[in-house]
């Protein structure tokens, strides 16, 4: 996966209200399809989206800082959700 790509479908997800931005609502929702984290993101926070992945059977894709920052520019932001399925299947190719 490329940034360049999940990028091309992160705004309709955005418009769409499909994302969920941050560890702690990912690993608290139901339905998430597809997680992105920056590698600039702890430890800690890495290993339990890790576990929610491997729970919710969804891939957690990690970028470069540089990378996130093409998809998100917020630097805030360090880990995003995909909760609708489609986009999330989009993105992955």
């Amino acid at each position: 996966m490329k940034a360049e790509s999940v990028k091309k479908y992160y705004g309709f997800a955005k418009k769409a209200g499909a994302i969920i931005i941050g560890t702690d609502k990912i690993v608290a929702s139901a339905n998430v399809y597809l997680i992105f984290a920056s590698d600039s993101l702890a430890q800690n926070a890495v290993d339990r989206l890790a576990r929610k992945a491997d729970k919710s059977n969804c891939i957690l894709q990690m970028f470069t800082k540089d990378e996130f920052e093409l998809i998100e520019p917020n630097q805030n932001i360090k880990a995003i959700g995909i909760k609708n399925k489609e986009l999330a299947k989009a993105m992955q190719k």
